[in-house]
This record gives structure tokens, C-alpha cells and sequence, in this order.
């Protein structure tokens, strides 16, 4: 049985949330560089040593924000795990992304990007493959697989990075035209492409 949380804990959450958000408000209203810590601990009404609690730097907001789609990509798939075949579920799963980050906007998505692209002494999250989308993505391959729906010509590894290798293709292009296109159709067309493509005939 899951614990309950304390008010302590609770306060907790509560305030690095705030951070957060604060965080990619103020991201989105000025740009990364012109954002200090002070001006995010501001916004969320916290000190800034609230800040260094819960983030070792500006760069770590962004490991949250990927973290948390993480998780959500965990709730998609759970919700279909056991109600759509394969294919459809690579596609609601992905598509239900591409959803959540559009509310975001590209100009937000840009700076996320953008940071991940500078980092220099590790690889980007973003493209971290114990991510939990890899996961998810490689285990639906392999149940493809399993029951004939996916060709066995490419191992799962190798459909895992082709088909994460377009998904991370399409937010690089959204970003590049200022979302100038319909992200969702565009989006959602192309993996019932790709997907398709992988089938059994």
C-alpha cells in the first residue's frame, strides 16, 4: 500500500513544481540566457536557495521537463497496453506526445533543444537511450514482432532507433519552421508511414 505523503513532502512538491513552471514561463517570455535565478524564484514566490534544493542549475530544469514527458509517455502506454494491437499502439503512444508538447510550443521546445544541443561534458538527455520512450517504444516492436505484425529483417534495437529517429526528426523540423505546420497530421502521418513500412505483407 502506497504511503501517504506528509504535509512536508507535500509542501515540497508543491514548490519545486512551482520552480518549475516558473522556470519555462519565464524561458519562453525571455529566453534561457536572459533569465536569472533570482528572476525564477521570483515568480514561484521561493527563495533561491529554494532553487539549489531541488535544481543544481537552470540546465537541470529541462532534465525535469524530459523526465516528467517521460512519465507521461508511461501513462499512455499503460492506458492501451492490453486494448490495441501493435502498431496502433506505437502510434496513440507517440501521437499523444507530439500532443502534450504542442501545448508547449515551439519557442519553449526550441530552448529546451537547444540546451540539450549545448551540453558538452554528457550525452543530451534527450537522446539518453535508457530513456522510458525507448523502453516503451522497443518493448511494442517486439510484441510486433512476436506475432508476426512487424518484419524480423531489422532487429528491435535497429526499428527502435529508426522509428525514434523520426519522432525526434519531426520536433527538430517544428521547431525549425517556428510550428508553422500542423504538427499533430504531419506528425501522425508520417509514423503510420514508417509503421506501416515495418509490417508483415
Amino acid at each position: 500500500m502506497t504511503k501517504k505523503m506528509t504535509s512536508r513532502q507535500l509542501k515540497a512538491l508543491e514548490t519545486k513544481k512551482a520552480i518549475f513552471e516558473s522556470a519555462l514561463k519565464l524561458f519562453k517570455e525571455k529566453g534561457y540566457d536572459n533569465v536569472l535565478i533570482e528572476d525564477i524564484t521570483s515568480g514561484a514566490g521561493t527563495s533561491k536557495g529554494s532553487f539549489y534544493t531541488y535544481f543544481k542549475s537552470k540546465d537541470e530544469v529541462f532534465i525535469e521537463y524530459y523526465k516528467n514527458i517521460d512519465d507521461l509517455y508511461e501513462k499512455f502506454y499503460l492506458e492501451i497496453k492490453d486494448k490495441l494491437p501493435p502498431q496502433e499502439k506505437l502510434i496513440y503512444v507517440l501521437t499523444e506526445g507530439i500532443k502534450h508538447l504542442e501545448k508547449l510550443g515551439s519557442e519553449v521546445l526550441t530552448i529546451v533543444l537547444l540546451n540539450q544541443l549545448s551540453q558538452k561534458d554528457t550525452a543530451p538527455f534527450v537522446v539518453n537511450e535508457d530513456r522510458t520512450i525507448n523502453r516503451i517504444v522497443k518493448e511494442i516492436i517486439e510484441e510486433g514482432q512476436e506475432v508476426n505484425i512487424f518484419s524480423s529483417d531489422m532487429t528491435s534495437n535497429e526499428l527502435t532507433f529508426l522509428v525514434l529517429q523520426y519522432y525526434k526528426g519531426i520536433f527538430l523540423d517544428w521547431c525549425l519552421l517556428k510550428g508553422e505546420f500542423n504538427f499533430l497530421s504531419v506528425g501522425e502521418n508520417g509514423l503510420r508511414c514508417l509503421i506501416n513500412g515495418m509490417k508483415v505483407f
